[in-house]
């Protein structure tokens, strides 16, 4: 379905409050820059144009379009909303900053098997990963009425719907630093020896 020529618009989900790690871990060192850069870096390419869901002038530095809740304080579904409101594309591709080791490599797989409906990553052991997807621009209005009627559950919605899961065939090694969700001091340990 994907045009090998348009433009992939890809929303980076960067963390909201952080309360189990205690800081903004967008923000935290890694790689010789900060978690948020080292995404970027991995996920920039030609075809790529990336925004970032965020609350906060904190990453006005990047130089990327920052993208406000709608809907403030519900979670990453507003998060998703918001991106999937502001991108004038049929679809977007939303990776969230608790996994850091996503790159354009594991995009472009995801891209070739997105066939119009949303196509979320799943885990060889059948780990769901709802801010891992592509979705198409139709789903904002699904996510919209959720969200007014105070019902902030991703999982919930996609049960609800014809979802593509996607388990990407590479190595266990990289199967391991994909799937790793940072959101603790001992997690964010764990990713720094991945380095």
């Amino acid at each position: 379905m994907r045009s090998l020529n348009q433009k992939n618009d890809v929303g980076i989900l960067t963390g909201g409050q952080s309360k189990r790690m205690g800081q903004n871990k967008a923000l935290l060192p890694f790689g010789g820059n900060t978690i948020i850069e080292f995404l970027i870096q991995n996920l920039s390419h030609p075809e790529t144009e990336i925004l970032l869901s965020a609350n906060t002038t904190e990453y006005d530095f990047l130089g990327r379009p920052v993208i406000p809740d709608n809907f403030p304080d519900c979670g990453p579904i507003a998060g998703i909303e918001a991106l999937l409101n502001t991108t004038k594309q049929d679809y977007m591709s939303i990776i969230s900053c608790d996994t850091p080791f996503f790159n354009f490599c594991i995009l472009e797989l995801m891209l070739n098997e997105f066939d119009g409906r949303p196509l979320v990553l799943k885990s060889p052991d059948y780990i769901i990963f709802p801010t891992l997807g592509i979705y198409p621009k139709t789903f904002q209005s699904i996510l919209h009425n959720h969200i007014i009627h105070e019902k902030y559950s991703i999982y919930r919605i996609l049960q609800q719907m014809d979802v593509k899961y996607y388990v990407p065939e590479i190595s266990a090694e990289d199967t391991e630093k994909l799937f790793l969700n940072m959101n603790s001091p001992a997690e964010y340990t764990k990713a720094l020896n991945y380095l």
